[in-house]
């Protein structure tokens, strides 16, 4: 990125770029202008020699005005496209990021997934052991304690009380259902409140990972 010092430097040639324009320009006129006034009343001569006399002496005056403005113009040009260059290095930097985080978002998403589908809605034979739904409650919980960085913006009030809370819940109560039966040396669990317990879980895991993904699909649309 720039020097800050370069920066005010850019700033102070944006700001007084305006008057050297318009002082140079003066210059060009006052420097013709100054002759007629100065020679009028007198006859123009047919010498050469008078008349390279008379260009010299104007080259004399204007050519160090074209030299300090065309070094005024090459140091502006110059500080004009590093800048460009500082914000086009910058922005591609930012983009590589924003790449990055996404991709690790992606990943965290795409692995949460595949945690909540090894718990499969079904009858008796597709109960989860105890095992696999105390994985996908730590694996739950692992999640959104250290995505909330990552989905920052996406773990709101909102989103907690809609999606991850009764998720939460949801999966707190198989783990429940499952350890009462388990400890009654129960096959598995088939009461109600099992069944219910099941039926939220499966339809709010979905809208839970789907919402994750409408977030990514619209961080990653400006990208490509």
């Amino acid at each position: 990125m720039m020097e800050s010092r370069e920066k005010k430097l850019l700033k102070s040639f944006n700001d007084s770029a305006e008057y050297i324009v318009y002082g140079f320009a003066i210059a060009v006129v006052a420097v013709p202008f100054f002759l007629v006034i100065r020679f009028a009343g007198t006859s123009f001569s047919s010498s050469v020699a008078e008349w390279g006399q008379v260009g010299d002496y104007i080259g004399g005056i204007l050519n160090p005005l074209v030299s300090i403005a065309s070094v005024f113009f090459l140091i502006y040009l110059t500080l004009v496209v590093k800048d460009r260059d500082d914000k086009s290095d910058t922005n591609h930097i930012n983009t590589q990021k924003l790449l990055a985080i996404n991709q690790l978002r992606f990943e965290s998403v795409k692995e949460i997934a595949k945690v909540f589908n090894t718990v499969q809605l079904g009858g008796l034979k597709n109960q989860p052991t105890l095992d696999e739904i105390q994985n996908v409650q730590e694996t739950f919980e692992l999640f959104t304690s250290m995505n909330k960085y990552l989905f920052e913006e996406v773990f709101t009030n909102e989103f907690e009380q809609t999606y991850r809370r009764p998720l939460e819940s949801s999966i707190r109560g198989i783990v429940n259902e499952v350890t009462n039966y388990k400890a009654r040396n129960k096959v598995g669990p088939t009461s109600d409140a099992m069944t219910r317990f099941m039926n939220d879980y499966w339809n709010q895991q979905v809208a839970f990972v789907d919402e994750l993904n409408k977030y990514l699909f619209k961080e990653m649309s400006p990208i490509y």
